[in-house]
């Protein structure tokens, strides 16, 4: 079972809705969302001083420490994940396929294998390179558009 249909179960067997097209939610929804993801990302914000903190413990319980940082750090993310996937199945949207097309979008950025980037080590686009959104626009509605 893909990732996108777990969460839908759950979204489903929560009273949630989990529209099978592309759809904007209504504004409850959509704020609930945001909100959800906030919190998270908190979360996260926590999990990383965690880390940080444990990184830097010289006491005898280091090793118990990071690792109870490192774990607090994997739920985290995990549960950021699992919102959004939520949030992409609140508005009808294929996450799975969509990370797939943008997946193979980044790939384009190789050049001998490898990504060319910047001064300030922000990856480039080669030449020829084109974005993911005509094909994430053909997998949502159909044809091409962008």
């Amino acid at each position: 079972m893909r990732y996108q249909e777990k969460v839908e179960q759950f979204m489903i067997a929560g009273d949630q809705d989990a529209p099978l097209t592309p759809t904007i939610p209504d504004a409850s929804t959509a704020w609930s969302r945001m909100n959800m993801l906030v919190s998270k990302l908190n979360e996260y914000k926590e999990a990383k001083s965690a880390c940080t903190y444990a990184g830097l413990n010289l006491g005898t319980d280091r090793e118990d420490s990071r690792q109870r940082a490192l774990v607090g750090m994997a739920d985290a993310l995990a549960d950021m994940v699992y919102v959004i996937y939520g949030t992409a199945a609140a508005y009808g949207i294929d996450l799975d396929n969509v990370l797939d097309i943008v997946h193979d979008a980044n790939m384009r950025k190789l050049v001998d294998g490898k990504v060319i980037k910047d001064e300030h080590g922000k990856i480039q686009e080669p030449d020829g390179w084109t974005p993911p959104e005509p094909e994430i626009h053909a997998a949502m509605f159909g044809g091409r558009n962008g």
